[in-house]
């Protein structure tokens, strides 16, 4: 999505078309996040993602899709058309700590939301993390954004409720939390019962009203060290 923003911000084109989709569950793949010791091992799948809560043991894999329309104002104008939301800025960071592991002090994901936020004067007041519950994973996430400006955003994580999608993880995520924010509420994070003490940022257990100005951030984290921070207001109806 960021990819496609920036392309229309140059003037390279003026609408574009960005989303993913993963189809993962099947058993080479299954088996090989298994053995990388990331998918939990509790009974029931309904409950067994549990992003920042101490008895997190992991995720569990899950397939999606989604695909969002990008425009310039000029051409949304043009059609007389509604937006959505409006793309506010952010970037991306490369994590080189390992092919598979994450820097668990935060530095990463600290470096990339402070620099989106400093580049666009804007502070979220809601950020959708990457959530997978994994420990690696949540105490990054969480120590870095109590690095930023960011400190006091709601944070909530859909992974309790979707599973992982892998690589439709970061687009699904966003699409849901703009349309969320179009009808003025954010997501929950399910199977939050004990936040773990060690993830010092302010999760919402429960789905909620945000206010018509709410500031929306989302965090991606991936494989290979991919970290990147966006950020989106609700649309203008233009």
């Amino acid at each position: 999505l960021l990819q496609g923003a920036f392309q229309i911000a140059s003037g390279a084109c003026d609408v574009c078309v960005v989303g993913s989709s993963d189809a993962a569950l099947r058993a080479s793949v299954m088996s090989s996040f298994h053995r990388l010791r990331v998918t939990s091992r509790h009974d029931d799948p309904r409950t067994a993602c549990r992003p920042f809560d101490e008895t997190r043991d992991g995720f569990v894999i899950g397939e999606g899709a989604a695909v969002m329309i990008l425009e310039s104002r000029e051409h949304l104008q043009k059609r007389k058309g509604r937006a959505l939301a409006k793309v506010l800025g952010g970037g991306w960071l490369s994590d080189p700590t390992g092919m598979t592991q994450v820097d668990e002090t935060g530095a990463v994901v600290q470096e990339v939301i402070q620099r989106s936020v400093d580049a666009t004067r804007v502070v979220p007041s809601l950020i959708s993390v990457h959530g997978t519950g994994t420990e690696s994973n949540d105490l990054a996430e969480s120590r870095g954004i109590s690095q930023t400006s960011c400190k006091s955003a709601l944070c909530f994580g859909m992974k309790g409720s979707l599973g992982h999608l892998l690589g439709a993880a970061g687009s699904v995520e966003t699409a849901l939390s703009l349309y969320g924010l179009s009808k003025r509420q954010h997501a929950g994070t399910t199977n939050l019962n004990q936040q773990d003490p060690r993830c010092p940022i302010s999760i919402a257990r429960h789905p909620g009203q945000v206010s018509a100005d709410a500031v929306f951030g989302k965090l991606s984290l991936g494989f290979g060290g991919h970290t990147a921070f966006g950020m989106f207001s609700g649309g203008d109806g233009r």
